[in-house]
């Protein structure tokens, strides 16, 4: 029996560190291939994108691919495929032209959903709004469900647009927590559909797993959600244990999800170990936070925190040794 017990421990290090070797070395490919792709397309439409949006697109398609896409694609004993990276790199053309027409665009609500999804074009074309129409036919066309990929680019597009409602300040905590897991959430639904072999049975940890992100991402964003007037969990919340509950009842309810699958035991373990590096993220996050907060566990108002205490750079080695603890002790309990 012990013996058993520790060949499975072996072979879960084994995995653990497959998949953080994985994440390390695809992350530098992709974001080579993004690079050149992203400068092919403006190579031949004689057009630029803005600085900062080339930069999230290359940044949020090379950390995806290995921890989400090759998650998913793991449940079926594979990785992610060409033809798969090449959808999942024009979803986030396209993901974040859209939000940049969202955030600070001219375009009213109903001109952003003519030119996406009724081929309306508005008079005064630009880049941004050519490259945009041009990517999400091209998706259209790549998925075999037509019918339920455009309903949920419909609600996609109207959580992007529920959105505008976090510049306002007296949002209650229930609205603005609807707001952000389903914004998240259908928001990385849409990959499913970039699959080929994907189950039906994924698109509920898919929409739960979106949700995840985006708390990831509002944690990591503070400083930059306050500067521009934006209302999150985090920045709304007064307790650090609030922002924690709901951060770690997602990530059950991801877990009970992933349990519920039908796919080998092997193929759920690395799909765990994978999805735990975007909870890990968060975790990082919420001890930066616990640095600044009362004993009393209360946060102090954030617009008076500065900058560098609420930054959390992924780049230093003390945060990138707290995401391995994470993700290692997350894989002990949880495989």
């Amino acid at each position: 029996m012990f013996e058993i017990l520790q060949l499975k421990r072996f072979l879960l290090y084994i995995t653990f560190f497959e998949v953080v070797w994985h994440l390390v070395f695809t992350r530098k490919s992709a974001a080579k291939q993004a690079r050149l792709y992203l400068q092919k397309i403006e190579n031949e439409s004689n057009g630029r994108f803005r600085p900062s949006t080339f930069k999230k697109i290359v940044d949020s398609y090379s950390l995806y691919l290995p921890i989400v896409m090759d998650a998913f694609t793991s449940l079926n004993g594979r990785l992610t495929n060409d033809l798969e990276k090449h959808r999942t790199l024009h979803y986030f053309i396209l993901s974040s032209l859209f939000d940049d027409f969202v955030d600070d665009s001219d375009l009213t609500d109903d001109q952003i959903r003519d030119f996406v999804l009724e081929d309306l074009m508005p008079d005064n074309q630009h880049f941004d709004q050519i490259i945009c129409r041009n990517t999400h036919l091209y998706l259209v066309s790549q998925v075999v469900q037509k019918h339920e990929y455009l309903q949920t680019i419909t609600h996609v597009m109207q959580a992007q647009l529920d959105s505008k409602r976090q510049k306002n300040l007296d949002l209650s905590f229930g609205e603005l927590e609807k707001i952000v897991l389903y914004k998240g959430g259908y928001s990385v639904l849409l990959c499913h559909y970039y699959i080929e072999d994907s189950d039906e049975a994924w698109k509920p940890c898919w929409f739960l797993l979106g949700g995840l992100i985006q708390l990831t991402n509002d944690l990591f964003d503070i400083h930059k959600d306050i500067k521009d007037g934006i209302l999150t969990l985090p920045i709304k919340s007064k307790y650090i244990n609030n922002i924690s509950c709901i951060y770690n009842f997602q990530f059950h309810q991801l877990l009970a999800c992933i349990e519920s699958l039908s796919s080998q035991n092997t193929n759920k373990i690395r799909f765990r170990i994978a999805l735990f590096g975007t909870y890990a993220f968060g975790l990082v996050a919420i001890e930066n936070l616990k640095k600044i907060v009362s004993k009393e566990g209360i946060l102090p108002d954030l617009e008076t925190v500065e900058r560098q205490k609420l930054i959390v750079d992924m780049s230093k080695w003390s945060n990138i040794k707290l995401w391995l603890k994470f993700v290692h002790s997350l894989a002990k309990e949880h495989c």
